[in-house]
């Protein structure tokens, strides 16, 4: 019950997160990679033995989303790369720091770090108010639709593991579910972009779109597996009873935005 009920309450959040402006979207984002980022220390700290600088990793996205708003993309690529040295010159000026730390902080900067900031584009690039919505929707919506694609395909038909020692759930058919998930994903957010978000988009891009979102969304889980495999942890985290951590709820997700944004770029949606 306490997962249902958990599900209902992150389905309203996204749903309230869809709603405020662009700057209080952004802000949520930002929190969420901060969690991502303390999470992941904690199971490479697991994994090595070693503890990253938590507070330095966490505040990698938070940073750039300050850095955005203060000096644009510019800004936020200085800010990026000026964290990155500084989390790679620790050891420059303390010779004696145990192996792992550094590597451990600029990993969680990387992963979740990096596939958040993309995210948190997709939300604050100055395209219009529908197509921002839109897209967010369909980043969030497409990679939760092919997931649950995936695990009911994998209940009903799954016999052959797909990776069985990364994550042994996963199997053949609930990856080909996946890719059917993501183009009528794609078909369903398309409708809402029309009629609800008053976006126009052509309809082949969103089911095109939601092919891509599904692969990246599937390859995600499975980097997040790996790290929760070698850390010896079934969940990141337990911030969601019933469901873990948060990266464990937008480990595909954060990718999948990633590959919405760089599609919307492409295709002159995004106001640059």
């Amino acid at each position: 019950m306490a997962r249902y009920i958990t599900a209902a309450l992150l389905l309203a959040f996204v749903a309230l997160m869809l709603t405020v402006g662009i700057p209080l979207i952004g802000a949520m984002i930002a929190l969420f990679a901060f969690g991502m980022a303390w999470e992941m220390s904690a199971a490479l700290e697991k994994i090595n033995g070693a503890k990253p600088y938590r507070l330095l990793a966490a505040a990698f996205v938070p940073v750039l989303y300050a850095a955005y708003w203060l000096g644009g993309i510019l800004g936020m690529g200085v800010a990026g790369l000026a964290m990155l040295m500084a989390a790679l010159a620790i050891r420059v000026f303390r010779p004696d720091v145990p192996a792992g730390v550094v590597e451990g902080t600029v990993s969680c900067m990387v992963y979740p770090g990096i596939p958040m900031a993309g995210m948190l584009l997709l939300g604050v690039l100055p395209a219009t108010r529908a197509v921002t919505r839109s897209l967010l929707i369909f980043g969030i919506g497409v990679s939760a639709l092919s997931d649950a694609f995936a695990m009911f395909g994998g209940m009903w038909f799954g016999k052959r593991k797909l990776c069985p020692k990364v994550s042994p759930n996963k199997t053949v058919a609930g990856l080909v579910a996946c890719l059917i998930g993501g183009p009528v994903g794609g078909l369903l957010v398309w409708m809402i972009a029309q009629w609800v978000c008053g976006a126009n988009f052509p309809v082949v891009h969103f089911m095109l779109m939601g092919l891509i979102v599904a692969m990246v969304t599937a390859l995600g889980d499975l980097i997040a597996s790996s790290f929760k495999r070698a850390a010896g942890i079934k969940d990141f985290g337990n911030i969601f009873p019933g469901h873990g951590g948060v990266l464990d709820r937008l480990d595909g997700i954060s990718f999948s935005c990633c590959a919405v944004l760089f599609y919307a770029l492409i295709a002159g949606w995004m106001g640059l």
